[in-house]
């Protein structure tokens, strides 16, 4: 296009110049014209190169951003890949923990399971043993669930402790004193000779109870059974059952002992009372041989009656320090 243009440009000037060029002139201007050519082409050609290594330089960015690319996917997969190990590794860790927990759940189950068998037998043979000791006795039946409850098998031990002691005479004041009178004029009219009359309640049971303090243990101990049989529903059932305990306990019947003071722990007998009955009962499981009941019935007295008497003594029988 820049040739046309200039031989264009050549010829107008000639037809201004009234076409008076010389032949040199012309040689000379169509030299010029080749070299413009020339220098034309060699541009053109220039161009051409300068495409060539644009598209080579494009074609070299392109491949960088395909490595980069593939480096930054190669360098994610491999972070992502050292993730997963991890996870895999923590997982292969939980579920060794886990294994380890179903095993130890596994075991423990199956000690539980011997355990409550073991448990079960016992309290049966205890139960057995309790029916056969009550079927001695002359007496109303204790309900044998109810003795493996509160005994939970055998403790005991000889002496009674001070609050014992205390409680006995605490019992015995209660309905003695109220009925001593009573007690005296029925005596005097025997002396007397004039027609005995039939003893009140207070007053059979108050015989029952002077009877126990001479140490008449066999006197007493009918005694004891005779109003209870007169009276089912009585006044002093608890404290009735509480001496036969007593006798048992001094005549060294410790199987009988435990049924009796069983009956006042069930009864509806004062907390000092109960308290007492519970801590000769383990005297006498201990007295039997059997300490694992004497513990159980030593710690029930703390936690039931923690202020009373006996729970300082069972505290010093166990070495609790207060």
């Amino acid at each position: 296009m820049k040739k046309i243009l200039y031989v264009g440009c050549l010829g107008f000037s000639l037809l201004l110049g009234g076409c008076v060029a010389s032949q040199d002139e012309i040689q000379a201007l169509k030299v010029k014209v080749l070299n413009l050519e020339t220098t034309l082409q060699q541009q053109s050609q220039n161009q051409k190169a300068i495409a060539n290594e644009l598209n080579q330089l494009k074609g070299r960015i392109d491949a960088l951003e395909k490595k980069l690319n593939e480096d930054l996917l190669l360098e994610v997969k491999t972070k992502a890949l050292a993730e997963i190990e991890e996870l895999k590794s923590s997982q292969a860790k939980l579920s060794s923990q886990v294994e380890d927990l179903v095993a130890s759940k596994e075991d423990l189950y199956k000690t539980f399971t011997k355990q409550s068998e073991e448990l079960k037998t016992r309290i049966e043979a205890l139960e057995l043993k309790v029916k056969s000791l009550e079927e001695k006795g002359a007496y109303p039946q204790a309900t044998s669930s109810s003795v493996s409850n509160e005994t939970s098998s055998k403790p005991s031990n000889q002496t009674v402790s001070n609050a014992t002691q205390e409680t006995k005479s605490q019992t015995l004041t209660s309905s003695s004193d109220a009925t001593s009178n009573g007690t005296a004029k029925t005596e005097a009219s025997k002396q007397q000779g004039s027609p005995q009359k039939e003893l009140t309640e207070v007053e059979f049971y108050n015989q029952a109870v002077d009877l126990y303090q001479q140490k008449k243990w066999d006197e007493a101990m009918n005694a004891f059974k005779q109003y209870l049989q007169k009276y089912p529903k009585g006044k002093f059932l608890a404290q009735s059952h509480y001496w036969l305990g007593e006798i048992y306990y001094n005549k060294k019947s410790y199987e009988d002992a435990i049924l009796s003071y069983q009956k006042v722990i069930e009864s509806s007998a004062p907390a000092t009372l109960k308290a007492s009955a519970m801590y000769k009962q383990a005297l006498s499981f201990k007295n039997l041989g059997d300490k694992e009941a004497y513990t159980i019935l030593l710690k029930r007295i703390i936690k039931l009656y923690p202020k009373s008497k006996e729970a300082e003594e069972a505290k010093k029988l166990l070495g609790i320090k207060r």
